[in-house]
C-alpha cells in the first residue's frame, strides 16, 4: 500500500514539475474546437494561431466559426453556395487557407 502510494505521489510530483517548465519555456498548444450541444464539436470564433516558425500553416477561425477570413454571411445576388461536409480533409488545417478546396 505504501508503494502504491509513493508511486502515486512520484507521478504527480512528475507532472507538475513537466507542466511548470512548459508554462516557463512559453510551450503552447491552440485549441481551435470545443463542444457544442447542437453539432457535438465546432470551432472557437475568433481563434487565430501564432506565426508559425517551422513553416507550418497559420490558422484562423472568423467570427462565424468558419476557417478563413471574415466573409459575408448574406448571399450576394446571382451567387451560388456549396456546402462541403468532411473531416479534417476538408477543414485543411495542415495547408494555407489558399490552398484549400474552399
Amino acid at each position: 500500500m505504501a508503494n502504491l502510494a509513493l508511486l502515486i505521489l512520484v507521478t504527480l510530483a512528475t507532472l507538475l514539475v513537466c507542466e511548470l517548465l512548459l508554462r516557463a519555456f512559453g510551450v503552447r498548444y491552440t485549441v481551435y474546437v470545443w463542444t457544442d450541444p447542437v453539432t457535438g464539436v465546432s470551432h472557437i470564433p475568433g481563434v487565430e494561431s501564432p506565426a508559425r516558425s517551422d513553416g507550418g500553416s497559420k490558422i484562423e477561425i472568423n467570427d462565424d466559426g468558419m476557417r478563413g477570413p471574415d466573409a459575408l454571411l448574406a448571399k450576394p445576388p446571382g451567387t451560388y453556395r456549396i456546402a462541403r461536409l468532411g473531416d479534417s480533409f476538408i477543414e485543411a488545417f495542415e495547408v494555407p487557407y489558399d490552398s484549400t478546396v474552399g
